[in-house]
């Protein structure tokens, strides 16, 4: 180890040479003629104490005590003989070598202790940090912060000893896991639970690999302790949480779907009672029992009609529902044959391109034309016949075929261009438009269902283009 204060090294740098100089003066009879291995060793001791620079002038200080006291011509600086400068040169030489070796063994001591002591300080961030177990399994270190948080000494957990810390339930299975990973050399992967010493568990991922030598064969193995304690609790309040949300979904949709069916008998009901009034005592009564009944026969059939939207909604991707293989214009026509009295009455004209040959739900797709229909015809504008143009773009590099629904009503202010796919969103009054606000939402939920997307393109004054696709995949050739 170097030494770290500058007079201990000046004393040791000047002590060795000197002490070297009196055993050669006491072993002269010995030594003689060769007194440089003394002078050597001292060098050598200098160098690995007190560092390469110290080492030179140790070196400086022996070479002038051989000269003058062991080579000859004695009690002189002076070499007569061209051997002895070779000797000389030769002495400086190997200890300048000796010197140079030692001081690159130093520094690769040192950067080898860095380089351990980074390793160490940065296993011991991850939390419970790393292990090291010998090619048999047992284990020659763990870091400091997995022994405090449980409460142990390394003396403890040395060989096998930390399954102890183990739930005695688990222990056999996973010593027999660990033995059998460290015989096969197969990488360590295992969750277990330990408790700390106020008795809370803990949950460790412990994970190893095995170091392999140059020639392949395991020399240790390494690994770190995982606390994914909080992680596993998390999961579990997820998987909670996400239980509890299905099971109250659940519970709505079959309220939503009890609620719109079973009410949908007691309104005919009462609607068709009402009706029976209006017919028997129209003109009967006076003018306010008419409009009171009117205004009673209006309301239960929008009441109809918004229950049979809502069970319409709530019913789109349940279950598995029977598909076709076909044109999308069929759809469209039977979409038409419903609305044939609408389309007649407000004179308007249905234009209807390529469409793709696809594998759908007929049920869902007349539903989703119909509504989109319905909008167009309804939202036009003032002495204008509506004319709607249907058809269909493919797009390859997107995937989808683009379906584009173009009319020539009032159009969409931009900035309700989203908001009109939420349920129960009108953007003008009922009196001046009839609906229940729930008619784009189908067409939301139905496209949806089917991978795609819905979206309008609209110029206020001008018109919409209303914009779904459908995945090629769904494609089929005819």
């Amino acid at each position: 180890m170097v030494l770290r204060s500058v007079v201990s090294r000046v004393a040791v740098t000047i002590a060795f040479p000197a002490l070297a100089l009196l055993a050669c003066e006491l072993l002269r009879p010995s030594l003689d003629p060769s007194f440089d291995p003394l002078f050597t060793v001292a060098n050598a001791v200098v160098a690995w104490l007190c560092g390469s620079a110290y080492a030179f002038t140790s070196v400086f200080l022996s070479g002038l005590a051989l000269d003058y006291f062991f080579i000859p011509p004695y009690n002189s600086f002076e070499l007569l003989d061209a051997s002895l400068h070779v000797r000389f040169f030769l002495f400086l030489a190997v200890n300048s070598v000796i010197i140079g070796l030692i001081h690159h063994a130093e520094l690769s001591r040192t950067a080898v202790a860095e380089a351990d002591q980074r390793y160490r300080s940065l296993a011991e961030l991850i939390p419970f940090g790393g292990w090291i177990a010998d090619t048999n399994g047992n284990m020659i270190w763990i870091s400091e912060s997995f022994l405090k948080t449980f409460g142990t000494t390394m003396q403890d957990c040395r060989g096998l000893g930390w399954l102890r810390l183990l739930d005695e339930a688990d222990r056999p299975a996973v010593e027999a896991d660990w033995k059998e990973s460290m015989r096969k050399g197969y990488f360590w992967d295992y969750e277990y639970r330990l408790k700390d010493p106020l008795g809370e568990q803990r949950i460790v991922l412990s994970r190893g690999t095995p170091v392999p030598s140059r020639d392949g064969r395991r020399t240790s193995w390494v690994g770190i302790h995982l606390d994914i304690t909080e992680r596993e609790h998390s999961i579990e309040k997820r998987i909670a949480q996400a239980n509890d949300i299905a099971r109250f979904n659940a519970e709505l949709e079959q309220l939503a779907y009890v609620s719109a069916h079973d009410l949908q008998e007691p309104l005919r009901m009462i609607a068709s009672y009402l009706q029976l009034l209006s017919r028997r005592y129209k003109g009967k009564l006076d003018s306010d029992a008419d409009t009171f009944i009117g205004y009673a026969v209006e309301g239960a059939e929008r009441l109809q009609t918004l229950l049979r939207d809502l069970l319409e909604l709530q019913q789109i991707g349940k279950g598995d529902k029977p598909t076709v293989i076909g044109p999308l214009s069929e759809a469209v026509d039977r979409a038409c044959q419903e609305l044939s009295l609408t389309i007649s009455k407000a004179g308007a004209t249905i234009k209807v391109s390529e469409l793709p040959r696809i594998e759908y739900d007929p049920q869902a797709f007349v539903h989703l034309f119909v509504h989109l229909l319905e909008n167009a015809i309804k939202y036009n504008r003032d002495g204008v016949p509506p004319v709607v143009e249907i058809f269909g773009v493919r797009k390859p590099k997107e995937g989808v075929w683009e379906i584009r629904v173009k009319d020539n009503g009032i159009g969409i202010p931009p900035q309700f261009s989203k908001r009109i796919f939420e349920v129960f969103q009108r953007l003008h009054p009922r009196s001046m438009y009839p609906g229940t606000g729930i008619g784009l939402a189908i067409c939301k939920k139905i496209v949806e269902v089917y991978g795609g997307h819905i979206s309008v393109d609209s110029t206020l004054g001008e018109g919409s283009t209303f914009i779904f696709t459908i995945p090629l995949s769904r494609e089929r050739a005819g």
